[in-house]
């Protein structure tokens, strides 16, 4: 029998109604960082909505003795698009997309189960306006909360957390979705559908759905504890940095002090010395007051008061181990990039390029830092040191440190950073020579 029209719109509607809300929710947490530019991007989700639709029409209307295979394939095709347009660690696409997915079956099983309430007799016809109208509602009221959370919470627990965490919270999500598919599909003698308009699915579905948001809650927030306690340390670092430095610079303050007190007295001398006419020993004092001036002299870097404190740490840390230090920094004192950023990103940095010169067996130890800037927005930074030849050892995103055992997490704040303000981070070894290089893009 041949459908009437009307039932092709029910479809079409309850196809895009049962799909592309979640897509879009998906989407979300990641949309800085699609694979394709925005255009490219659009299209691709308008050509999978016509896909969706068409499948679902061959699955509810001409194939209906086949819907699980469209349906399979739909999935297959949703989840490869998904993946194709989203760039990002690959527990973190699978935690989000399983989380939407979870959701939407409980909508789909919710207004399921409420729309054979409203129609009664009516209840052997799936996909009714009226149950699409209910997931709309129910769309409203769950994904609108959701939306909130997800901007208050989620994103910055992706965005600032480190990818290994999610290589196994995506477990959470697919345990309850195997739950779920368990519940509805795997019943004897008793199809989909008709589970879901039974009050007992729909009840029990709802706890599950409960339970399930009160995990991801408590994983999210452990999450954002990590990231606190690890901008802490971060902060207590450069706070460490920041007082040795106030140290050595209230040190030569004082000996510059004590330095032009005998200034007087280095006078007479020298006066003396002139009347005697002894102009070796006058060269030779002025030689050795020169090299006091010298050692009690503050160089200064930059504008920048962060950036120059780190800086200056650094550089006499290197110096008192025998590395020739040559910085050319151009960093105003007022810029976009965060002070901390600014304190992450130059510690960790010198801080691996000091030791990595410190353990290195060549002779001749080099740091070369240069930093520009253009107007306020755009940031060029680049290092190279002496090292070891291939000093690392990629694991994952991280790289083997060179201090203890394990993975370092120096490098990995650096690129983290990097990748936030939509920058490149370049990393190279040629023979004894490490160089690191990248431009940041702010708002």
């Amino acid at each position: 029998m041949k459908a009437p029209l009307s039932y092709y719109g029910q479809v079409i509607i309850f196809s895009l109604v049962n799909y592309l809300p979640y897509l879009l929710m998906a989407m979300y947490p990641f949309r800085k960082k699609f694979r394709f530019s925005k255009t490219v991007t659009i299209w691709a989700i308008v050509l999978l909505s016509v896909w969706e639709v068409i499948l679902e029409i061959l699955a509810v209307i001409i194939f209906p003795a086949h819907d699980q295979i469209f349906t399979l394939l739909n999935t297959i095709v949703f989840v490869a698009t998904y993946f194709l347009l989203v760039r990002d660690a690959l527990g973190k696409i699978v935690f989000t997309l399983m989380i939407l997915t979870n959701f939407a079956n409980f909508i789909l099983i919710a207004s399921t189960y409420l729309s054979s309430i409203i129609w009664g007799s009516n209840i052997d016809i799936p996909d009714h306006w009226t149950t699409s109208l209910l997931m709309l509602l129910m769309q409203f009221v769950i994904l609108l909360p959701l939306k909130q959370y997800f901007t208050r919470y989620y994103i910055p627990a992706i965005r600032e957390s480190y990818d290994l965490c999610w290589n196994y919270l995506w477990i959470i999500p697919i345990t309850f979705y195997i739950i779920w598919n368990f519940i509805i599909y795997y019943v004897p003698d008793c199809s989909s559908y008709q589970m879901a308009l039974r009050r007992s699915t729909t009840l029990v579905l709802l706890l599950i759905t409960i339970g399930s948001c009160v995990i991801y809650h408590i994983a999210i927030m452990m999450i954002c504890a990590q990231q606190e306690h690890l901008k802490l340390e971060q902060e207590k670092r450069l706070w460490e940095i920041s007082s040795l430095q106030f140290k050595t610079i209230k040190d030569r303050i004082t000996e510059s002090r004590i330095i032009r007190h005998d200034l007087r007295h280095e006078v007479m001398i020298l006066q003396t010395l002139l009347a005697e006419q002894k102009y070796d020993e006058i060269q030779t004092h002025l030689e050795r007051y020169g090299t006091k001036l010298s050692h009690g002299a503050s160089c200064v870097f930059c504008e920048n008061e962060t950036a120059n404190i780190i800086i200056g740490f650094f550089a006499q840390q290197a110096k008192s181990l025998n590395i020739q230090f040559n910085a050319k920094v151009c960093f105003p004192s007022s810029f976009s990039l965060d002070e901390l950023e600014v304190g992450v990103l130059l510690a960790n940095l010198l801080e691996n390029a000091v030791d990595a010169c410190r353990l290195s067996s060549v002779p001749d130890k080099t740091i070369d830092l240069s930093i520009r800037t253009q107007g306020n927005s755009v940031l060029a930074l680049s290092i190279r040191n002496t090292s070891d030849p291939n000093p690392l050892e990629a694991e994952g995103e991280f790289f083997r440190s060179t201090k203890h055992e394990g993975v370092g997490m120096g490098l990995t704040s650096v690129r983290r950073i990097v990748e936030r303000h939509q920058g490149t981070l370049n990393i190279k070894q040629e023979g004894c020579t490490f160089s690191l290089s990248f431009v940041l893009y702010l708002n």
